[in-house]
């Protein structure tokens, strides 16, 4: 992107706060993952990878450590369109699993996903064997896969969607201009 990803503006605000004001009204605490304090302004705790240069999963892994909570809902700050719907049925569906993973069109979104604390020493484990791969990993763990049906009220074919370029950032403000909600 050029820049810190989560502080890219999008219709007027930085990408990490669509992730903060959702998860504001679901959880009781937020984590915050970035190797940066540029994030501080958020109010709550940035944790840095304790492990440098592994990508998301030391990311996942960090904070997963530094939770106080059993229950733990991870986001990436490049999704500015999941919903408090989505999260809530991934919640519901939980069940006594450590990971919950939505499949979106049959492809895992596990940077929108359910992780219980245990899966802490995994995710160790797995670092310090030099696997990085979230799919990797969780398959170490109880995991379930709920697939995102169109069926579903809350089913949306930009829920998922993540900016990872200009071009994708440029697409999706377009996208936002024309159908803001992205409901097909």
């Amino acid at each position: 992107m050029g820049m810190e990803k989560g502080l890219c503006i999008l219709k007027g605000k930085p990408l990490i706060e669509y992730s903060f004001d959702l998860l504001k009204n679901i959880c009781d605490s937020i984590i915050i993952s970035a190797n940066i304090k540029d994030y501080d302004y958020l109010g709550c705790p940035v944790i840095k990878d304790e492990v440098l240069k592994k990508g998301p999963a030391s990311g996942i892994y960090s904070c997963l450590k530094a939770s106080k909570t059993n229950d733990n809902f991870v986001i990436s700050c490049d999704m500015p369109m999941l919903t408090a719907e989505l999260i809530r049925y991934i919640l519901f569906n939980k069940g006594d699993f450590d990971v919950v993973v939505p499949l979106f069109k049959g492809l895992p979104e596990p940077f929108s996903a359910y992780y219980r604390k245990n899966c802490t020493s995994v995710f160790e484990e797995s670092i310090n064997s030099g696997k990085y791969k979230i799919q990797d990993i969780i398959k170490n763990l109880s995991y379930r896969y709920i697939p995102i049906e169109p069926s579903e009220t809350f089913y949306n074919t930009c829920l998922f969607t993540n900016v990872n370029t200009p071009d994708d950032h440029q697409k999706l403000d377009k996208m936002m201009s024309k159908n803001p909600t992205c409901r097909e």
